[in-house]
């Protein structure tokens, strides 16, 4: 049975734990009292309450709403990856560093993207500007040059 929204409390507050999201998902889940979402491995009871006691904007957007917790999501899953101090010199974001792994793994673009949540374009435009910034000459030589320095 399909639930409805207006068979449910109205100040009751959900906080979801996951490993990984979907935003067109978390679109749908947002009229259903979901607060936050949180990434599995930082889902700690004091994280969960604060989640819950959050102020969380009434007359949000739905789409607004998914973009707002897929970066609260992305956030405590770079907290729990990459607790502070952990990234090397080159003070590269917990994304490139995930990137740089995926891509060592052997994943390819499309396979990054849907399991980071983000677009194709939005990971290609990151491995595109680490290539920049680090004067590398393609995919293999960024896989090359994290391993070496310890990024991966």
């Amino acid at each position: 049975a399909r639930i409805r929204r207006t068979a449910l409390v109205p100040d009751v507050r959900v906080v979801l734990v996951a490993d990984r999201i979907d935003q067109a998902e978390l679109s749908r889940l947002g009229g259903f009292g979901l607060a936050a979402v949180l990434y599995r491995g930082s889902a700690t009871r004091d994280r969960i309450l604060g989640a819950l006691s959050a102020r969380v904007p009434s007359a949000e957007p739905e789409e607004a709403r998914a973009t707002r917790l897929t970066s609260e999501f992305h956030a405590s899953e770079a907290e729990a990856r990459y607790p502070r101090g952990f990234l090397d010199r080159h003070r590269l974001q917990s994304r490139e560093v995930e990137i740089l792994g995926l891509l060592a793994d052997g994943f390819g673009t499309v396979e990054i993207a849907d399991r980071m949540a983000y677009s194709e374009r939005t990971i290609k435009n990151i491995i595109s500007t680490l290539l920049v910034r680090f004067d590398l000459r393609n995919r293999s030589h960024a896989v090359a040059y994290a391993l070496r320095t310890g990024i991966i």
